[in-house]
């Protein structure tokens, strides 16, 4: 699956699907850690894919926030006019 087809379907989730995935992929980060400090991970490069899958996480949510702060916005200058 490319990047792209990831975002859009991250993009297509609710809030709290994205923080329930948030949470299982902290979860999922802090085993990789645990095993790569034992010796036990083959694939180092999995702790790299995780933080990024976390951080790609996180940004669709603050613009999700961000999006509904900007129609708040317009909606109160308008209601005011």
């Amino acid at each position: 699956m490319k990047d792209s087809e990831k975002i859009n379907e991250l993009k297509s989730k609710s809030e709290s699907e994205l923080l329930e995935i948030l949470k299982k992929e902290y979860i999922n980060l802090r085993k990789l850690r645990f095993k790569a400090k034992m010796r036990e991970l083959k694939k180092v490069q999995e702790i790299k894919q995780s933080k990024r899958k976390i951080a790609r996480i996180l940004t669709i949510l603050r613009e999700k926030l961000e999006s509904a702060l900007n129609k708040e916005q317009k909606n109160e200058k308008n209601a005011s006019r």
